[in-house]
């Protein structure tokens, strides 16, 4: 009989064991075991006065959970009671320095879990780039003394400017301001460099003063030039190149809806079959008839003798003297900064897009004729000009210029369109 009460007992004493240990098992899982700071990260560096989110994970009891509480150097800073349990800590009256960070979570049977992690506020970049340069100008030729505005427009936060104006004089403002008074034309650079490195920008023959230099000088022993109908066009210089300022006009009128053809007589459209606005744009042409009916670049085509139309590389180079880079420059589509508004005129934009016409340009808004619906479009919002460089056997290389945007457009469009020519000096 005693066996049995022993036998008993022992099994009572298994059972209860039984009991407490399915409890503790119970209790656990109901516990946030897999919960913990995963951004940012023990030891990470951040730069203060961002705001950075702390993160949590709270594994595989998310139906458990109902608080989250934050702490900054032990201090509370807020209680999240709703996903995604994430605390936005704004860094911008913290010290510069080493930071704890705590985050506690509470269950539905109100059972807690922490972690916590050190953080080091700096001040600067952290992780960033070494500084992009680039500048552009206020205006880039006149007549001495010249006042000129530089803008730095570099990327990836530099820190430190220095400023070459290519006539002895140099500034580590920012955002310099220098007078040139002696004629000449001056290459300008730009170092710029922050903890990352540094870069550095030429803008080679950027600045002219003097003769070619003002606003739409002539060029130098030829301020007009005369086509083959006898209408006389002025000249502008742009670094060494010679440009007529005007679009070309020469040629005999046809509708819109008819093709031009290789028939020995210059032909054009005007803008809504208008004469009138081909007296004001200048005339419209489809590529075969610009080229004279040839296929390589830097034609005569229907230029006046002496001139010719433009390549694409021709075009790169009036960009680069306005101020795009070669990269800028070689890139398609819109490019640069307000190099098109140097190029555009005052007036005659609609909405406010009229350009400074710095560089004497003076580029109109002359629209286009289309290649497939023979309409017209674009006149005073947008100006387009061939280059004699082909894209491929149907398209061209083309300049636009809009009424909404400062940049150069580099594109090509099929060579039936009707798009305004620039002739440019041999």
């Amino acid at each position: 009989m005693k066996t049995k009460h022993i036998y008993v007992r022992w099994m009572l004493v298994l059972l209860t064991l039984t009991i407490l240990v399915s409890c503790e098992k119970e209790n656990t899982s109901t516990q946030t075991n897999l919960f913990g700071i995963t951004s940012p990260i023990e030891g990470q560096d951040l730069v203060r006065g961002e705001i950075i989110t702390i993160s949590v994970d709270y594994g595989n009891v998310s139906s458990n959970l109902v608080e989250v509480r934050f702490f900054i150097d032990g201090i509370g800073k807020e209680s999240i009671t709703s996903f995604p349990f994430n605390y936005e800590w704004n860094t911008s009256s913290e010290s510069l320095g080493n930071h704890k960070l705590k985050a506690t979570a509470v269950d539905n049977s109100g059972v807690t879990v922490s972690d916590e992690i050190s953080v080091k506020l700096v001040d600067g970049v952290i992780g960033g780039d070494p500084p992009l340069a680039r500048f552009s100008a206020n205006i880039v030729s006149g007549n001495q003394p010249l006042t000129v505005m530089f803008t730095d427009q570099s990327f990836n936060n530099p820190t430190s400017w220095i400023w070459n104006f290519g006539d002895g004089n140099t500034s580590s403002e920012q955002n310099p301001s220098h007078i040139y008074n002696l004629d000449g034309s001056y290459s300008v650079s730009l170092i710029v460099a922050n903890t990352k490195g540094s870069d550095t920008l030429v803008k080679d023959s950027y600045i002219t003063i003097g003769v070619g230099g003002g606003f739409g000088n002539p060029c130098p022993g030829m301020p007009t030039v005369t086509d083959a109908d006898g209408n006389l066009y002025n000249t502008v210089l742009l670094g060494s190149q010679c440009w007529m300022r005007e679009n070309l006009r020469v040629g005999t009128q046809i509708s819109g809806i008819d093709e031009m053809t290789n028939n020995d007589v210059v032909e054009k459209y005007c803008y809504d079959d208008d004469p009138s606005n081909c007296d004001k744009y200048g005339g419209l042409y489809q590529w075969d008839e610009i080229m004279n009916y040839t296929n390589y670049e830097g034609a005569q085509g229907i230029c006046p003798v002496g001139w010719h139309i433009p390549s694409d590389q021709d075009w790169k180079y009036l960009e680069m003297h306005l101020g795009l880079t070669q990269e800028e420059a070689d890139a398609p589509d819109w490019r640069g900064l307000d190099e098109g508004n140097m190029m555009k005129t005052t007036t005659g934009w609609v909405e406010g897009g009229n350009g400074t016409n710095t560089s004497g340009f003076s580029l109109l808004p002359s629209g286009y004729r289309g290649a497939e619906d023979n309409g017209f479009n674009g006149v005073m919002e947008n100006a387009y000009v061939w280059t004699s460089t082909p894209f491929s056997d149907m398209q061209k290389w083309y300049r636009q210029v809009g009424h909404y945007e400062g940049k150069i457009n580099r594109t090509y469009n099929y060579k039936g369109s009707g798009i305004s020519v620039r002739c440019l000096k041999n």
